[in-house]
C-alpha cells in the first residue's frame, strides 16, 4: 500500500501524527460523520459535538498509522507501559475484553510480550486484499490465530479456552442477537458471548483500557469482571454484562474522543 510505504519511511510520532491530520481532514466528509455526531448530542448535553467527533476521526488516524507501522512499534517495547495482574493457575483460558477505545488495535501487546498466548475475534473489511493485509499484520500479536466474527460459533470459543487458550473480544459495538441493556444511560442492543462462554467454562473475564500516552507510547489497566451465578442463567448473563457496560461508559465519559461513535448501538433512540 502506498500509504503505508509513505508512512514505513518517517519517525514513528511523526507518522502517528501524519495519520490523524490525514483523517482529521476527511472525517467530516465520512458518511458516518453525522450519525457519530447525533450520538454525542444523544448521550451529552453539554459539549460540542462536531469538536469531540473530529477528535475522533484524529485518533482512528493514529490508530491506523500505527497498525501499518506496528511490526516497528513493537521493537520499541519502553513505549507500553503495563503491569500484568496475577492470572492465577486455570484450566481454562482466560476472555480479555475492549472496546473500541484509543488504540484497541494493540490491547493485548503486554499479554503477547510475555509470552501468553492470545487470539482474537475480528471483523473481515470486504476488500479481501485490505483484509489480509490487516490480518497478517494483526498475526504478530494474536499468535494463536484470528477468528472471523461472523464465521465463528460460541462452541469454537469455548473449546478454544478449554485447550487453555486465551481469547479476546471487542464487545462495546451493536449486536443485533444480543440483551438490551443500559448503555452510557440509554438502552443499547448488547452481546452476551463473553458472559455465555464464561459461565459454560469458568473462564475468568479481564477488560483491558488502552490509555494513549504522549509520543506513541501507551499505558494499560487490565479490570477483573466478577463472574455472577446465581442459579438464574439470564440474569446471570445481564449482570455481567451489564458490568461490562459499566466499565466501558465509564472510559467513555472520561475521554469520549477515544470512542468509535459510528455505530448504529442505539437503534430505538435512533428512529425515534
Amino acid at each position: 500500500m502506498t500509504l503505508s510505504l509513505f508512512l514505513s519511511l518517517l519517525p514513528i510520532n511523526l507518522a502517528s501524527r501524519c495519520g490523524a491530520f490525514l483523517m482529521l481532514q476527511f472525517g467530516s466528509l465520512i458518511k458516518k460523520n453525522k450519525r457519530a455526531i447525533k450520538h454525542v448530542d444523544m448521550i451529552f448535553d453539554n459539549l460540542n459535538s462536531e469538536k469531540v467527533i473530529s477528535n475522533m476521526w484524529g485518533n482512528i488516524g493514529r490508530n491506523l498509522a500505527e497498525l501499518m507501522l506496528l511490526k516497528k512499534i513493537l521493537k520499541q517495547k519502553h513505549r507500553f507501559i503495563y503491569n500484568l495482574p496475577d492470572f492465577g493457575e486455570s484450566d481454562v483460558g482466560n476472555i480479555f475484553i475492549t472496546a473500541h477505545f484509543s488504540n484497541w488495535e494493540l490491547s493485548s501487546v503486554p499479554l503477547m510480550y510475555e509470552g501468553i498466548n492470545i487470539s482474537a475475534v475480528y471483523r473481515n473489511i470486504k476488500n479481501p486484499y485490505i483484509n489480509n493485509y490487516l490480518y497478517k499484520l494483526r498475526l504478530n500479536i494474536y499468535k494463536t490465530g484470528l477468528f472471523d466474527k461472523h464465521k465463528t460459533s460460541a462452541q469454537e470459543l469455548i473449546s478454544h479456552l478449554k485447550a487453555k487458550k486465551n481469547i479476546l473480544l471487542l464487545c462495546d459495538q451493536r449486536e443485533f442477537k444480543g440483551i438490551n441493556i443500559p448503555f452510557l444511560g440509554k438502552t443499547a442492543a448488547t452481546m452476551t458471548v463473553p458472559a455465555v462462554i464464561a459461565l459454560k467454562t469458568g473462564a475468568k473475564i479481564y477488560a483491558i483500557k488502552v490509555t494513549r500516552e504522549k509520543k506513541v507510547s501507551y499505558k494499560y489497566d487490565f479490570i477483573e469482571i466478577p463472574i455472577t451465578k446465581n442459579g438464574d442463567k439470564n440474569n446471570n448473563i445481564k449482570t455481567i454484562m451489564n458490568d461490562i457496560n459499566n466499565i466501558y461508559s465509564e472510559w467513555i465519559i472520561e475521554s469520549p474522543e477515544n470512542w468509535l461513535w459510528t455505530h448504529k448501538r442505539w437503534i430505538k433512540q435512533e428512529n425515534k
